[in-house]
């Protein structure tokens, strides 16, 4: 809309000049040609088509999840949150924005109400979730690059 609203403000200024339509058009082409090239390059640098053959793996690793895990467990996840919201009934804990206070508040609900807590965490989220939990979980199974840990009791 921008361009045709430029392009309407020149022809009414310059209208006259019989030159200006093919430079208008000329540089209207050019924008397009600019537009369509920077999409393609932004389009296969953030791999943009394929993006739904990477999707598969959140609803199939929660659905495998669901089949290890007891109906009353939380999970805590990070990359997954909103695949365990959407495709589950688990409460979802963002362990990466659990802060020390609200952790022991948290753990002390879990052990009142003995509520399971697992972990459902991407191979790349393992290094930050052991460093900032230690050996509180052990790992209970894999699927792909998926993982799933379970709170020790």
């Amino acid at each position: 809309m921008t361009a045709f609203d430029m392009k309407q403000s020149v022809v009414r200024r310059w209208s006259s000049r019989r030159a200006v339509r093919p430079l208008l058009a000329g540089a209207l082409l050019g924008a397009f040609v600019w537009a369509g090239v920077s999409s393609l390059h932004w389009l296969r640098s953030f791999d943009v088509i394929h993006l739904e053959r990477g999707d598969v793996e959140y609803p199939r690793d929660v659905a495998w999840m669901q089949r290890l895990i007891p109906a009353n467990a939380a999970v805590a996840c990070m990359q997954v949150s909103g695949a365990v919201y959407t495709y589950s009934h688990f409460p979802v804990i963002r362990d990466d924005i659990l802060d020390p206070a609200s952790a022991r508040r948290l753990a002390q609900e879990v052990a009142e109400h003995r509520t399971p807590v697992f972990a459902l965490l991407f191979e790349f989220e393992l290094p930050r979730f052991q460093q900032r939990y230690g050996s509180a979980f052990r790992e209970v199974g894999r699927l792909g690059r998926a993982t799933l840990w379970k709170l020790n009791d």
